[in-house]
């Protein structure tokens, strides 16, 4: 099966609570882009439902992409700026943690 480029993903590990209309889920992220992620330890999330990814103190509203093997593709609705995708990535303690695309939208 032929897969469509995306743009590049970083791995990474973020914990996250996942709210969705089945019920809340403890998961992490394992990569992510300005336009979405994979979240690994959902089940049952089908593909099509939106979700809201809950940090420590920020929270993202995303779409399932597809979902396999303990893992989820989702879409951000609204892209997350480069510059706070690199504040989730490397959560500097110095710096404010709650940035997200809902707080900075393009």
């Amino acid at each position: 099966m032929k897969y469509p480029s995306r743009p590049h993903r970083y791995q990474t590990h973020i914990p996250v609570h996942v709210i969705r209309p089945g019920g809340p889920q403890v998961a992490y992220i394992v990569d992510i882009n300005e336009a979405g992620a994979c979240v690994a330890g959902l089940k049952g999330v089908p593909v099509g439902e939106a979700v809201v990814l809950r940090g420590s103190d920020d929270a993202n509203v995303a779409t399932v992409k597809w979902a396999a093997n303990s893992r989820t593709g989702v879409v951000f609705n609204r892209p997350i700026q480069p510059k706070y995708l690199n504040m989730m990535r490397y959560r500097d303690p110095q710096m404010p943690t709650s940035y997200t695309s809902e707080t900075y939208p393009h």
